[in-house]
């Protein structure tokens, strides 16, 4: 199968537009603001609006907000706009309640306004919460430890996770760039003996390195977006554990790069950092990875098929 990663015209303006709003919110503007402007963009519209290209909407406007620093259950929304019931979507999409997966006893986003799915049994279901207790996590976003039980049965889940996972991928993606970018403009303005530090091949190469890593990432993102909108979900799995892979290093490599400045709480490292390690290993990315299947037939066809002559 031979699929085009070209971003056409329709992707391209989902993260035009997610970005140019981005922009336009005001400092300081509350989640709720937020989410509601979100909504009036069509943001959560996206998978009834684009059909079989969905995916790739999906995870253009996933990479927009991550680098624009915008972090909420906007994976978790889509992915529930994407793959549950209609009779469950209108809020949703409206942009009055928000969905969030997980797996109890630890879930994020324990409110009123949430609507929990978790996995049980292979199944998507909705969770009945009994019992909640908020819990301080690393992102610093809103979690709970839950006593709870599964309640409607939503479908497979298989679906749930692929969507949720390309999604976790674009931004993970769209906030590493984001660092390293701000990081290397950092690097090319701050002197050290006479010269930027961005001189120094031990600051150049890293950052280099990292850019490197997080356009591989972004292109297999995009081309699992484009194989499962075409009905094949094996290179899911491998885009997530790369954007998690690349977008970790880019942390450390900002880090290291804004020095002392890395590890204020209130620089320009600090929380997307935190973020990013929480995300990357989040639920529900807890599938081995089938690195045979995830080569296809395409250029890298000759690696599978010369493993499978080795076996």
């Amino acid at each position: 199968m031979s699929l085009s990663l070209d971003r056409d015209e329709s992707v391209a303006a989902v993260a035009e537009s997610v970005g140019r709003y981005c922009g336009s919110l005001a400092e300081g503007a509350g989640f709720a603001e937020a989410w509601r402007g979100f909504a009036e963009l069509g943001l959560f519209s996206l998978p009834e609006l684009f059909g079989d290209n969905s995916h790739a909407a999906m995870v253009a406007a996933m990479e927009t907000l991550g680098r624009n620093g915008f972090y909420g259950p906007v994976a978790d929304t889509l992915t529930f706009a994407a793959c549950a019931p209609a009779d469950l979507l209108e809020p949703v999409v409206a942009g009055e309640v928000v969905a969030c997966l997980g797996r109890p006893p630890l879930v994020p986003w324990p409110d009123a306004r949430a609507i929990p799915v978790t996995e049980a049994g292979g199944h998507a279901a909705l969770q009945e919460v009994e019992a909640a207790e908020p819990v301080a996590m690393l992102s610093g976003d809103p979690w709970a430890r839950v006593r709870a039980s599964a309640g409607r049965a939503l479908g497979p889940f298989v679906p749930w996770a692929d969507c949720y996972d390309l999604c976790v991928s674009g931004w993970l993606v769209g906030a590493g760039l984001d660092l390293v970018e701000a990081a290397s403009a950092h690097a090319s303005q701050r002197v050290q003996f006479g010269k930027t530090i961005g001189e120094f091949q031990a600051v150049a190469a890293p950052l280099a390195r990292a850019v490197l890593a997080l356009d591989a990432a972004k292109v297999l993102a995009e081309a699992a977006a484009a194989h499962l909108d075409a009905g094949d979900g094996r290179l899911v799995t491998a885009a997530r554990f790369s954007a998690a892979r690349a977008a970790e290093q880019a942390a450390i490599t900002a880090h290291q790069t804004y020095g002392a400045f890395g590890v204020l709480e209130g620089g320009p490292v600090y929380a997307r950092s935190r973020r990013i390690r929480q995300l990357a290993a989040q639920f529900p990315q807890e599938r081995p990875v089938d690195a045979l299947a995830a080569l296809g037939t395409g250029s890298l066809g000759i690696v599978r098929a010369q493993a499978e002559m080795a076996r």
